[in-house]
């Protein structure tokens, strides 16, 4: 492996809490007008997406939200470009690996 157990959860762990709090970045950064912080945030929006859009679990449990066929496609699409790129660093990093026994 690449990682140690450990170090893998950690990383899952810290992009997690990355992915997460990049929405509440943005709105501070558009609150202050400070240019630079935002287009950081939105770097950081690009390289670790919040997927919170495709959990549809809050809708059905609890208060439901008005379910929109555009903000669907939108979050679907950006998951399934998300796992294309992803699938594609993962191709190139193991077609330069050997397997050999």
């Amino acid at each position: 492996t690449f990682v140690s157990s450990l170090l893998s959860i950690l990383l899952t762990m810290g992009i997690y809490v990355i992915s997460h709090s990049i929405s509440p970045m943005i709105d501070t950064a558009l609150r202050t007008g400070n240019v630079i912080f935002l287009r950081f945030a939105q770097v950081l929006y690009l390289i670790f997406p919040n997927f919170e859009g495709l959990n549809y679990a809050k809708n059905i449990i609890g208060t439901p939200e008005t379910l929109s066929n555009i903000s669907f496609l939108v979050n679907g699409g950006h998951a399934l470009l998300y796992t294309g790129i992803i699938l594609l660093f993962t191709i190139i990093i193991f077609n330069k690996k050997t397997f050999e026994a």
